[in-house]
């Protein structure tokens, strides 16, 4: 059994090495008063609309009247994902500083080995990142955590990185990454979890049955035999961890719901309740939602609402089964929200039933945008329901998946016709930069503020991210941050204290802000009214915005407006500098064409067809054979070509041409890319570099084949791409060029 000591510094050690990091002057009028609690709920993958404060349909009126009774953040910024954002949470930092860098799940599956094991991308919340929670310990905090972490702890011998030892004084959580099946045990009491037994138990040495883990020990379910939704076991956790707190101090309680991450389950009572409401479809919620954000000054009243996504249907090109079963899919999402807010509301009843309630200072926000992933690997025992074909099935068994569906041993997911109406008026889902996966609901409330009156109900619109809260809280609690961790220098936070608000401040500052953004290649800043964003598989290229008069980032400007949108690139350079973004393709691209025993450099590149959302899967860099399905093309299919160059170490920042040559096997004819356009001839130089970066982005077509000067006809093309040092020196794939079929 590992034994470890808790992570807190100690006080007096801590003590000599406070300082100031930004704390305003009324810090010690603050200490002066009875020291406020902390709340920070965060809610997994909701959309930006869902709430009914916000213009959703769902019946949230605990949410609701905090939300009023507070502040709505309207430009509030979380990440792509999960644990990204948690991390933004807990450290106040950069993900690229706390060791989020990017997910470790990314990093197993995709290729990106220039990130593998680099400081900043551990893929978990870096033991050399100091979270708020344990600065609140050290300064006589009682700290609290249930739900999901999702920053370590969850692969074998990593009990260092659990909660527990992360600035908690009792947690109650889940290690697991992603998300869990919602339900604990089902109606015959059998235990439920998505987690599979090949981790060993250091208490027990036998593998683990889950990875909930309450206080650095894997938490005992012997006691819940009877069905039981995570929703409420996080809430049971958080009130009996309350109650048995030291109550000498203050406290901070951190909740981390699983709702409505997929799987999406509910009770099948409030799934019923909401399928009608459902059953006029997507088309029509999604409007109806569009105009409540206009008449609840979310949105300007000139925006107009955005194409549904290529990839969505009509409603009424539906089948009526088909219709049946989407309504009931998000009838199941739906259920899961009001399920969550009936549990906040139980919540903040017991505060205030114990008298805390006013004294407490609330963060409210979903980590990320809504998800449109239909996952095709359910647990064991869970019927994959996002992969049935309702038009095979009689009517006896489409009626019972119906009545299934959300149930303890359904696996159903969001879709793109649903999570579009969550993220309204949005563009994008959950993993996208655009604001659909970045930009979340939020709000702030604390009853006994100084400017309570004054601010209740209000909006502040300026830009906040969730990197704000932990120094927010740390400024309340008349604390400062360390400048120093174990021994090392400790950056100060990126966040910027939100403790204004409470004391009537919503003015956005003199100095206009911007955030970057980066995970797995998808980039975007936002400063102002303007923003750069791109999507996953959508190419390389940045789109220019302005996200107040086109919140749904529809009209790109970035021709228009060159001048911008060099300043605004620049602005994320600096950004990608001063975090250290190790550079990714958003593309992705498996194979390595460079030969290894003769260079370091990597080429990689291949082809993908583009689908109807505009969006392509992984790219293929050699095609094989012929006939449809075996990879091959036909001149009328939308497809995208494209590579990357990694230098070898020596060459970067050297003066070089970079060449891109493609071969019409059939016919003998070459071509040259020659920087957005194709010339006959071999030999032509795509772009060249006074100072080779690390990585070289080339794209080389996108769109129906047909249309190309070079790949409009049938025939088997060969693409070669290489740079040139100025000794002289070579590097390319010519010994395995991307091949790509066209028939």
């Amino acid at each position: 059994m590992k034994v470890f000591i808790k992570q807190g510094l100690a006080s007096a050690i801590a003590a000599a090495m406070l300082v100031s990091c930004g704390s305003s002057s009324n810090s010690t009028n603050l200490t002066a008063k009875k020291s406020p609690n902390f709340v920070t709920i965060v809610i997994d993958d909701m959309g930006y609309s869902d709430l009914g404060i916000f213009g959703g349909e769902v019946n949230t009126p605990n949410l609701d009247q905090m939300a009023k009774d507070g502040v709505i953040l309207s430009n509030f910024y979380a990440a792509a994902t999960s644990s990204v954002s948690r991390s933004l949470l807990f450290s106040g930092k950069d993900n690229h500083k706390n060791g989020l860098g990017t997910m470790r799940e990314l990093m197993k599956r995709a290729p990106r080995v220039e990130q593998r094991d680099q400081p900043g991308y551990e893929g978990v919340l870096s033991l050399d990142t100091l979270p708020f929670p344990e600065v609140l310990q050290d300064n006589n905090y009682y700290t609290m955590m249930t739900g999901k972490w999702h920053m370590g702890g969850d692969e074998a011998n990593e009990e260092e990185y659990y909660p527990f030892y992360r600035g908690f004084s009792a947690t109650k959580s889940l290690l697991l990454g992603g998300g869990d099946i919602d339900y604990l045990v089902n109606e015959n009491g059998k235990f439920l979890t998505e987690h599979t037994d090949t981790f060993i138990n250091p208490d027990t040495g036998k593998p683990r049955k889950s990875l909930y883990n309450d206080n650095g020990k894997e938490t005992d379910f012997s006691g819940i035999t009877t069905l039981t939704h995570s929703t409420d076991n996080f809430t049971n956790s958080g009130i009996a961890m309350l109650n048995d707190r030291d109550t000498s101090k203050p406290f901070y309680l951190n909740m981390s719901y699983l709702a409505p991450h997929n799987p999406l389950q509910a009770p099948k009572a409030l799934i019923d309740k909401y399928a009608p409401i459902y059953s006029v479809g997507w088309d029509k919620i999604r409007q109806q939602r569009f105009e409540n954000l206009k008449a609840k000054g979310f949105i300007a009243p000139t925006v107009t609402l955005a194409p549904r996504s290529g990839d969505v249907k009509a409603w009424d090109d539906l089948t009526e089964r088909e219709k049946r079963f989407e309504a009931r899919r998000m009838a199941v999402y739906a259920a899961e929200l009001e399920l969550l807010d009936q549990n906040i509301g139980r919540l903040t009843q017991y505060l205030k039933d114990k008298g805390i309630y006013d004294n407490t200072v609330f963060f409210v926000y979903s980590d990320n945008g809504a998800a449109n992933s239909n996952f095709t690997h359910p647990p064991k025992g869970l019927t994959d329901h996002n992969k049935i074909d309702v038009s095979t099935l009689s009517d006896a068994e489409f009626e019972q998946v119906l009545n299934d569906l959300g149930g303890p041993s359904s696996f159903i997911s969001p879709n793109s016709g649903w999570g579009q109406v969550s993220n309204a008026p949005f563009r994008g889902f959950k993993a996208d930069s655009f604001e659909g996966g970045i930009r979340g609901a939020a709000f702030v409330l604390y009853p006994n503020a100084d400017a309570k009156a004054t601010i209740k109900g209000t909006k502040s619109n300026c830009l906040h991210s969730v990197m704000d809260i932990a120094p927010t809280i740390l400024e309340m609690a008349g604390i400062s941050y360390p400048s120093e961790y174990h021994g090392k220098p400790n950056e100060p936070m990126d966040g910027i204290s939100m403790a204004g608000i409470f004391k009537g401040d919503l003015g956005c500052g003199s100095t206009e802000r911007s955030l970057g953004f980066e995970l797995n290649g998808i980039k975007a800043v936002r400063e102002g009214d303007l923003k750069i964003s791109q999507g996953p598989n959508l190419g390389n290229h940045l789109g220019l915005y302005n996200i107040a008069k086109d919140p749904s980032e529809q009209n790109d400007l970035s021709s228009t407006f060159p001048a911008v949108y060099q300043r605004m690139l620049s602005l994320y350079q600096q950004y990608a500098i001063e975090n250290n973004v190790i550079e990714v393709n958003s593309l992705y691209f498996k194979e390595e064409l460079a030969d290894a025993t003769k260079t370091t450099a990597k080429i990689r590149g291949g082809s993908s067809k583009i689908n109807a959302a505009g969006r392509t899967a992984r790219f293929i860099a050699q095609r094989p054979g012929t006939g449809r399905g075996s990879g091959s093309f036909h001149t009328t299919d939308k497809v995208s070509i494209a590579g990357e160059i990694r230098p070898e170490a020596g060459h970067i920042g050297q003066f070089a041409e970079v060449f891109v040559s493609v071969r019409n096997t059939t016919s003998g004819d070459t071509y040259s890319l020659m920087g957005s356009r194709f010339e006959a001839g071999a030999g032509g130089v795509f772009k060249t570099y006074d100072a080779l970066p690390t990585m070289v982005l080339i794209p080389i077509f996108d769109g129906v084949l047909s249309t190309s000067d070079v790949f409009k006809t049938a025939a088997t093309y060969e693409i070669t791409l290489s740079y040139r040092t100025a000794d002289g020196t070579t590097i390319s794939n010519a010994t395995k060029p991307i091949v790509v079929v066209i028939e």
